[in-house]
């Protein structure tokens, strides 16, 4: 009996393969957006290996963005609509409070939305984007993020809710397009939370390249300075959150 993925994986070929025969365009198969609104049609060659590996080819970068928005949504579409969920900070309307949460979240659905609906309001999207690169996003990011969301919501305007394959989501009313601003929100995020892993990276090549170039007095000050600067941060920091009473019985 096949494995869960394995079938998921298989299904998703299957969606894939039906997709380009349906637009007509066979081995070199293309999906496009048919979104009037767009100066240009968007297009990617979409293909998955036997592995359920997707493979996404196009021109420029809003294509690839397409092609990817299009083959999440056709391999796991349930999973990444729920995200969004928690991004529209509409979580406790359709699962409640105390229902089902989302990946490692770890509060109620009530307190999640809260958090995300003061993101919302604070207009933290809109300010980012206000400004011009490297402070905003590059174009060739917005391109991506653009292509992204029209990719997704092809998908659904083709399948369609109620004719979702995968049960768990089908005909489900917070399975709806998404914005851009959905998709940028959930990046921001994302980079402020897992920023700190490439920073790291960084530190450890670095040192590593001199102490491989033979410069160990500049790793070991650099490492030194680098570790021991941090620490010292760290506990300003907590010496200022204990004299404003921010910490309470954890220091």
């Amino acid at each position: 009996m096949a494995s869960p993925c394995r079938q998921l994986r298989r299904r998703a070929s299957r969606l894939a393969i039906l997709l380009l025969l349906g637009l007509g365009l066979a081995g070199s198969s293309f999906a496009q957006s048919k979104a009037n609104s767009r100066p240009a049609r968007l297009r990617a060659r979409i293909s998955t290996t036997s592995y359920g590996v997707v493979h996404v080819q196009a021109a420029d970068l809003a294509g690839v963005g397409f092609g990817h928005g299009y083959a999440l949504a056709v391999s796991d579409i349930c999973t990444v609509a729920d995200r969004w969920v928690t991004v529209r900070a509409e979580r406790s309307r359709f699962f409640g409070v105390e229902g089902a949460r989302e990946g490692w979240q770890t509060v109620t659905n009530l307190q999640s939305d809260f958090y995300w609906q003061r993101l919302i309001d604070s207009d933290l999207v809109g300010k980012e984007l206000s400004h011009p690169p490297p402070m905003g996003p590059i174009p060739e990011v917005r391109e991506l993020v653009r292509g992204y969301v029209a990719g997704y919501n092809y998908y659904l305007q083709q399948t369609g809710a109620a004719r979702i394959p995968d049960p768990r989501c089908r005909g489900k009313p917070w399975v709806r397009p998404i914005t851009e601003r959905d998709v940028y929100l959930r990046a921001f995020l994302t980079v402020g939370f897992c920023g700190g892993y490439p920073t790291f990276s960084t530190f450890s090549y670095e040192a590593v390249a001199l102490l491989e170039d033979g410069e160990w007095t500049r790793a070991s000050l650099y490492i030194a300075l680098s570790l021991g600067l941090s620490l010292f941060a760290t506990f300003l920091g907590f010496a200022a959150a204990r004299e404003l009473g921010v910490i309470r019985g954890r220091v």
